[in-house]
């Protein structure tokens, strides 16, 4: 399968999606490009501010518009009120 992977946040984050996008490849796996289609993506959100939030939502929805049908993760933490806020985009977290 390919795979994409797009990171918000801070080192902690760059260093988990590395780590992460490594073990996609040693189990035969390939990478693409965030903004190509691809059979998966994962995206390692940070979100502190309204802002980073905001910048996750829209991330999440450019995987939906570019491939209808992809398998998608989204790692790491949202803030609850940012979860509530965004029901309607569908989560695997």
């Amino acid at each position: 399968m390919k795979f994409a992977c797009y990171t918000l946040g801070c080192k902690v984050n760059q260093y988990e999606t590395q780590a992460m996008e490594q073990l996609l490849v040693q189990s035969g796996h390939t990478l693409g490009s965030f903004d190509e289609i691809c059979d998966g993506y994962i995206i390692n959100t940070c979100t502190v501010t309204a802002v980073s939030d905001k910048k996750s939502r829209n991330a999440i929805r450019r995987v939906r518009k570019l491939n209808h049908r992809p398998w998608s993760v989204c790692a790491a933490a949202m803030r609850r009120a940012a979860r509530t806020r965004s029901a309607s985009l569908t989560w695997m977290c």
